[in-house]
């Protein structure tokens, strides 16, 4: 591995912590589901007073980490009824989705009224993009989809009836939110 895959690494690593750590202050409510859970989008030790659910395509070992249930499932398909949820973390899946508009509409099914979703994703506008020191297109390689600017994730969740509340971007270290490499957003079901 050379010295520039070690930074990316790094670099990785680094701003992966950091949106963990900012999407744990958002979660709210008593249950919560982390939607496309991997091994947890957030930190779940800080939130032993509720009661996190998770799902994803791939088993996971989340029960350990403090959550009550995981099911295997797809975020366009998320197998619990409808008003169930106070908060949904989508963190690093929406780029994955082909679909994306349905899975918006599924988290806003499971969602209760004034229930809180935090979303995270890649921005196409970062800066790192811009410099092309990261693809600026989708990584199909990877299984990417879409990638999304703070505008267009903003203007998708408006048109399914989400309130913005706050709109952060979280990167390595501090810079503009517009250039940062993930868009975060806290957004209310109106």
């Amino acid at each position: 591995m050379g010295i520039k895959d070690k930074i990316a690494r790094h670099i990785e690593k680094v701003t992966v912590r950091n949106l963990n750590k900012e999407i744990t202050k958002y979660v709210f409510g008593r249950k919560v589901l982390d939607n496309g859970c991997g091994s947890g989008s957030f930190i779940y030790e800080k939130h032993k007073d509720k009661e996190i659910y998770g799902i994803d395509i791939v088993k996971r070992e989340i029960l350990r980490r403090g959550a009550k249930e995981f099911k295997l499932a797809s975020s366009t398909k998320i197998p619990y009824k409808k008003d169930f949820f106070d908060c949904v973390v989508y963190s690093g899946v929406i780029q994955y989705i082909k679909d994306y508009e349905k899975t918006i509409r599924e988290i806003k099914r499971v969602l209760k009224k004034d229930g809180i979703l935090v979303i995270a994703t890649v921005n196409k506008d970062s800066l790192l993009r811009r410099l092309k020191i990261i693809n600026p297109s989708p990584k199909k390689e990877a299984g990417e989809y879409n990638i999304f600017s703070f505008k267009e994730i903003i203007n998708l969740l408006k048109k399914h009836g989400f309130k913005i509340e706050k709109i952060l971007g979280i990167d390595y270290c501090i810079m503009p939110k517009e250039l940062c490499s993930n868009i975060l957003i806290i957004a209310r079901k109106d």
